[in-house]
This record gives C-alpha cells, sequence and structure tokens, in this order.
C-alpha cells in the first residue's frame, strides 16, 4: 500500500494493462500475488478500508486516498490475486464487494462512476465465477460484456451490472 507509484494504474487507457504491468514490473506485487496467504492479506486491507474521505486521508491511515481503494479492488480483479481465491474467499469478496459498492454509493459526492467501475468489475468477475449459472442468459451477457468491455462501457451497462451485483 505504501508503493510510491500505486496511481500507475491511472495513466493507461485500461486499468487492468496498468494494474498486470504494475504487477509484472514491481517486485513487491510480484511477492505478494506469490505468497500463499497474499491475496488473503489484500482482501483483509480491502475489508478494512475505509470509504470517507476524511478517514481515508487522516493520519490513523497513512494518508490514503480513493485512488488506493480502485488500486486495491483492480489488483484484487487481477488474475495475479483472483485465481488464488477459494470458494469461500468468494463468498467473502462478494459481500465485502458490496458494502464497498453500497458504501461508495453512501459517498456520491467524492465516488463518481469512475470509482464504481471498479467495484463493478469486482463485483462482476465474482459473479461470473460464483453465480453465473444461476442467472438468466441476458445477465449472463451483460457480466462477460462488462468484464471484457470494462474500460470502454456504456453508461447503460454500468447500471444493468450494478442492478445484477445488487440482488
Amino acid at each position: 500500500m505504501n508503493y510510491p507509484l500505486y496511481f500507475q494504474y491511472t495513466a493507461s487507457n485500461d486499468e487492468r494493462d496498468g494494474i498486470a504491468y504494475m504487477i509484472d514490473s514491481f517486485n513487491g506485487l510480484q511477492e505478494l500475488s506469490n505468497r500463499e496467504d497474499g491475496v488473503i492479506e489484500l482482501m483483509n486491507i480491502y475489508e478494512k478500508m475505509p470509504l470517507e474521505p476524511a478517514v481515508l486521508s487522516g493520519s490513523l491511515h497513512g494518508n490514503k486516498t480513493i485512488l488506493h481503494v480502485g488500486y486495491v479492488e483492480l489488483l484484487l480483479s487481477d488474475k495475479h490475486f483472483f485465481e488464488h481465491l477459494s470458494a469461500q474467499d468468494l463468498v467473502k469478496l462478494k459481500k465485502v464487494t458490496l458494502e464497498k459498492y453500497e458504501g461508495k454509493i453512501a459517498n456520491k459526492e467524492t465516488y463518481s462512476l469512475f470509482g464504481l467501475q471498479k467495484s463493478f468489475l469486482l463485483g462482476a468477475k465474482v459473479l461470473e465465477k460464483t453465480e453465473y449459472q444461476r442467472k438468466s442468459t441476458a445477465q449472463q451477457q451483460t457480466i462477460k460484456e462488462f468484464i471484457k468491455s470494462y474500460a470502454n462501457s456504456e453508461p447503460q451497462l454500468f447500471t444493468e451490472i450494478s442492478k445484477i451485483i445488487s440482488e
């Protein structure tokens, strides 16, 4: 979390490419992704991460920003971490992701659609892995389309994926 260039993901046309590049080029993230408990520790950070701007920037949290929240969500959604999640981990991550999404909605003056997009991605990936078969064909298509076109998604797709994640 203290990596000084953590925000580099924002310079990519697709933030997922930026995160993948960071993981591949920063030995700290490589080590974390290779640790048996790395994804669990990352989930613990995510779960404890506050969403309120005043709390995020407070000295107790080391001056973290809303970019850090997105950073952790993108790390968790990357294959280097996501593929290490067990079924039990996915259940917990779904719950935490929904809580974070609802927290962002409650702080809508701070979190734009850009901030919500990362929660949508993580939520969609969890649903694809856990509840995909229980979704309607239209919902399955929406999940796949959102994950595929994440960086270039249309506003209507955000609305649809939001509804699916919130069910």
